[in-house]
């Protein structure tokens, strides 16, 4: 008899043991698709890249984004919420140690199974202290798979607050720019307006004296009426830097941190000459990415866990009297030892869809990382040649505006030399202020387009 039941629990534990499918690993891109042609030979952005650009302001706007930003207090609340979750799956791994008591007073029912009046006594006290041991011995790797998944995750949120940070920072440090750009601009809009109301001063009076018609005077007015159209977009322009700087910082624009002009200074940015996926792969939104993968590939273990049969083990060791009197008394001493097995074979369906889900979830991450891996290069190598064209841009507009200053230095010496009036100095002058204005135009798009490429880059890589 003995051996019939011996060979029965074999049997079924061999037939509980389901062999459960391949888990071929993702295949995940080897390389990042940015030629070597358009890489260039810099270094990656420093941690504190801001600082670069030689401006309090700036460094002051960044410490107030990291310390006190809405956004960022967001990403801080999931990182947290992530660490949490890994503490809850750690607790509920290994071996588990709980401690319980109580006392209490109880009533018997007359009318009972068993009278009072049979018993002899109506009430009694319980009391009851004990310690309780679960063991399970994770066999197949399933809760320490748990935990990885767990912490991974926890890795993840840790990046996407960092990716997040970057986003934050940046456009601070944009809206910044703008608003820097927009003063400057705003200043050479002034000067030219000043201008413009000379000539159209002296063009009126020789209208007045009938040297000249007037067609002269009104289209200067209708350079002087654009050109105080400037002054009024620069200045709307940089109130709604100041807004949205505002807004990012959850201040009001009377408590920004910001002088009449600012002087930050947006060096050149050059890619790393090696431009592989080992330095893509530095950008937070990357890294979090892969580290969601690594989750994913975790799941897939713990859940391919589950074709395998798990045993686990429980004990008990405590106290027990209805007299409290005797709680505390050697012979109140209760104990119990089990343990329980767990067999998938009569749980296959469950089992198989479990490890489905998991496995489509690891392809969703895999193709996320792929997705993400693409558009950073794609990202990188936009910003590159955008900053590329902007300097040839600027170089021409600097050759333009070289041989405008000749040309008004010639109206100057003219004018010294009473060869001609001021209208003509003027006019080179204002010509001059024009090029300034198309080159502060580009100098700001260019300090974007290179800021940009900084938050492509990843920043403070991790």
């Amino acid at each position: 008899m003995h051996r019939a039941w011996s060979a029965m629990a074999t049997g079924l534990l061999l037939t509980a043991c389901v062999t459960p499918p391949a888990a071929p690993p993702p295949a995940l891109p080897r390389a990042a698709p940015v030629g070597a042609s358009d890489v260039g030979a810099g270094a990656w952005p420093a941690a504190h890249w801001w600082r670069t650009f030689g401006d309090p302001q700036v460094d002051a706007l960044v410490a107030l984004a990291q310390g006190t930003a809405p956004s960022l207090r967001v990403a801080r609340a999931r990182l947290d919420a992530a660490a949490a979750a890994t503490d809850a799956v750690r607790a509920r791994t290994g071996a588990r140690l709980t401690g319980s008591g109580g006392v209490s007073r109880n009533r018997l029912s007359e009318n009972g199974l068993i009278s009072s009046h049979l018993l002899g006594f109506e009430s009694y006290s319980q009391a009851d202290a004990g310690l309780h041991l679960d063991l399970d011995f994770d066999w197949w790797g399933r809760e320490s798979a748990a935990l990885n998944a767990a912490l991974d995750r926890g890795r993840a949120a840790a990046a996407d607050a960092a990716a997040g940070e970057l986003i934050l920072v940046t456009a601070v440090v944009a809206e910044y720019l703008g608003w820097q750009n927009d003063g400057e601009r705003l200043a050479t809009a002034r000067e030219l307006l000043d201008l413009l109301h000379q000539q159209q001063e002296l063009q009126t009076l020789r209208s007045d004296e009938g040297a000249d018609d007037a067609a002269p005077v009104e289209e200067l007015h209708i350079q002087t009426t654009q050109a105080r159209g400037m002054v009024m977009q620069r200045q709307a322009s940089q109130s709604r830097h100041r807004l949205a700087l505002a807004a990012l910082l959850g201040l009001i624009p009377e408590n920004l941190p910001l002088t009449e002009r600012g002087i930050a200074v947006v060096p050149a940015v050059e890619a790393p000459a090696d431009l592989g996926l080992g330095l893509i792969g530095r950008r937070p939104d990357v890294v979090a990415s892969r580290w969601r993968v690594e989750a994913g590939l975790e799941d897939v273990a713990e859940a391919r866990a589950g074709y395998y049969p798990d045993l686990r083990l429980s004990a008990l060791a405590g106290l027990s009297s209805l007299e409290l009197s005797k709680a505390l008394s050697p012979a109140s001493q209760v104990g119990s030892l089990g343990a329980t097995l767990y067999l998938p074979v009569f749980d296959l369906r469950g089992v198989r869809a479990r490890y489905g889900v998991s496995r489509a979830a690891l392809e969703l991450a895999v193709a996320g990382y792929d997705e993400v891996i693409a558009a950073a290069a794609r990202e990188v190598a936009m910003q590159m040649l955008n900053c590329r064209v902007l300097v040839l841009e600027r170089s021409n507009v600097t050759e333009r505006m070289a041989a405008t200053e000749k040309l008004r230095a010639v109206a100057a010496v003219r004018r010294r030399e009473g060869m001609d009036d001021a209208r003509m100095l003027l006019g080179e002058e204002i010509e001059v202020l024009r090029q300034r204005d198309t080159a502060l135009e580009i100098d700001g798009n260019l300090a974007l387009a290179r800021l940009a490429l900084v938050k492509a880059l990843g920043g403070a890589a991790m």
